[in-house]
């Protein structure tokens, strides 16, 4: 693993190690409220369940984090885990005389990212034990989730964004720090995230935001996180279509193949050179690659899926690695490359957002 993953999981690391701490410090303010004498304290078991559906709110955050920076759902699933056990540790510390115990019976995570429908969830079974209090045999279930849909907009250069959590329930206290857009840098090949500087919100969860400078209003990508951590990465798109005009004496040779080569900047070359493009290049967002498919369009009308490979590649695009994992998050160091002919009128990149998604047996 490069510096930079190496860095990034560091980075997701010092994430769990605060996310814990706020469990835990919550935890405690529950349990030592000078509101416990009070009749509406919550009962042992009520902290205890309130405790775990915010340990699953951190989990389903954690794992996001990990998902982002590596594009391997598996690994991110197997440090999510970890980071749950964490947190259930935590609760026996804090109360040992209660002598809590937990066997965690179902743990599912998924993403659904960079789409206009776009969510984080997770959702846990859990039996535990009070043995200090006598209690044994408790079954909890609870869900935590966070969804971002993306709506037309009358505007350029304004987003229009629904926000549910748990229970599809709107979530209307986001502020400009929760929001995050994606601007590309083509100086340095690299994307930004940049907070938007104005916003509007309604009580059914919709928010109107002003697009910062160098986001475009029909092809941006942002990412939300609550307070939970939760984070989920939208998009109004999800896929490039671009159609093709051949040259007068290129077009004579229907069935010669020619290697395409797109690069993430949106450059499309062929043999070496910048093929012509009569609209700004649109760069490939920070997806896993498992997530690509190409399908191309022929003059005749068919349209079909189409082999492609993903190509690392070092020093600017000047020096050949080899083929690219597929869960690699596509970025400066990756080419699509694929075969076209005069018969194709037009090609589409698209993607899958599912964590899950199984790589085509096309690539």
């Amino acid at each position: 693993m490069n510096s930079k993953g190496q860095f990034s999981i560091i980075a997701a690391l010092l994430v769990a190690i605060i996310l814990i701490a706020a469990v835990m410090t919550t935890y405690s303010a529950i349990r030592y409220s000078p509101l416990q004498d009070q009749p509406q304290v919550l009962s042992a078991i009520d902290e205890t369940n309130l405790a775990l559906k915010q340990i699953l709110g951190f989990t389903v955050g954690y794992y996001g984090s990990v998902l982002k920076v590596t594009g391997n759902a598996s690994y991110a699933r197997t440090l999510a885990t970890n980071y749950l056990r964490s947190g259930l540790n935590n609760i026996g510390d804090i109360r040992p005389e209660w002598g809590p115990s937990f066997n965690v019976t179902t743990l599912a995570l998924s993403t659904n990212w960079f789409t206009n429908t776009s969510y984080s969830t997770g959702n846990i079974t859990i039996k535990y034990d009070l043995t200090g209090l006598g209690v044994y045999g408790i079954n909890y279930a609870t869900s935590c989730r966070l969804d971002v849909n993306i709506s037309p907009s009358n505007s350029t250069s304004q987003a229009r964004l629904t926000i549910l959590k748990d229970e599809n329930e709107p979530l209307i206290n986001l502020g400009q720090r929760n929001f995050d857009f994606y601007r590309y840098i083509y100086a340095n090949s690299t994307w930004e995230l940049i907070n938007p500087t104005n916003l509007t919100s309604y009580a059914n969860g919709t928010y109107s935001i002003n697009l910062p400078s160098g986001v475009p209003g029909d092809s941006y990508m942002l990412q939300v996180e609550d307070s939970r951590g939760i984070v989920v990465t939208a998009s109004a798109f999800s896929r490039y279509t671009a159609t093709l005009t051949w040259d007068g004496n290129y077009s004579t040779i229907p069935n010669e193949n020619m290697v395409v080569e797109l690069l993430q900047n949106g450059t499309m070359r062929w043999l070496g050179q910048n093929l012509t493009l009569t609209q700004p290049a649109s760069p490939i967002p920070p997806i896993a690659v498992k997530a690509l498919h190409v399908n191309q369009t022929l003059i005749s009308g068919v349209n079909r899926e189409v082999p492609f490979q993903v190509e690392d590649w070092a020093s600017e695009y000047r020096i050949p690695l080899g083929m690219t994992s597929n869960t690699t998050v596509f970025g400066n160091k990756q080419m699509i490359v694929f075969l076209m002919n005069s018969q194709v009128s037009k090609f589409t990149i698209w993607w899958n957002g599912s964590d899950d998604a199984a790589q085509t047996p096309l690539a």
